[in-house]
């Protein structure tokens, strides 16, 4: 069987252009303020669904998977919002064997997620 991660790893963890965007309408303040929400976020939610799943709620992994998907448009966290895209579907279709195989990726990809977007901010200064 084919590793389940591989499909989501051409996706880059942050997209610089989304940043970009975000710098240009965005205080470097309130920026900065806002990753760090996201971030403190995505791992709360990751770690949310992996309980979820491990508990068998379902439901709750679906709201948690569409949540974590939508802030991570926004912030062009693209790796991460294509996992719990696919997470989301297949929990919506019934699969949850194969939801299951992407837990462990998800919870991976938001700690990689967290720390890439430490370094934009750390490139971006101060704030």
């Amino acid at each position: 069987m084919a590793d389940p991660m591989l499909a989501f790893m051409s996706e880059p963890l942050v997209d610089s252009k989304r940043i970009a965007a975000l710098q240009g309408v965005m205080k470097p303040d309130a920026l900065h303020r806002t990753i760090d929400a996201f971030r403190t976020a995505i791992d709360d939610r990751a770690a949310e669904i992996e309980a979820a799943m491990a508990t068998g709620q379902h439901t709750d992994a679906v709201r948690l998977s569409h949540s974590i998907k939508g802030v991570s448009v926004n912030f062009g966290a693209s790796r991460l919002g294509a996992i719990s895209s696919r997470m989301e579907a297949l929990l919506n279709d019934g699969d949850i064997d194969t939801a299951a195989t992407l837990v462990e990726g998800l919870v991976e990809i938001s700690e990689q997620t967290a720390a890439a977007l430490k370094q934009v901010q750390d490139e971006l200064g101060s704030g």
